[in-house]
């Protein structure tokens, strides 16, 4: 049993070392789904940044209604 041990954990050394287990040095996964991670990532922060900005139309004003806070008192002028 501890032959067999031996060998599976010299397969694993093996595989480590050729980067079979598609992980890098510091453990984050390489190759495309690193690409993948980062595509995920931008689109992320291409949506909160899109979620932060408002436009106000000329000749109007607004008010902001945040969910954790309720209406603010701050009014919002044209092109804020």
């Amino acid at each position: 049993m501890d032959e067999l041990r031996q060998r599976a954990m010299e397969m694993m050394r093996q595989q480590q070392r050729r980067g079979g287990f598609n992980s890098g040095p510091s453990g984050f996964p390489s190759g495309p789904s690193r690409g993948a991670y980062a595509v995920i990532g931008l689109g992320v922060a291409a949506v909160a940044a899109y979620k932060c900005l408002f436009n106000v139309d000329g000749g109007h004003r607004a008010i902001m209604y945040k969910r954790t806070s309720g209406v603010s008192s701050h009014i919002y002028g044209e092109g804020a």
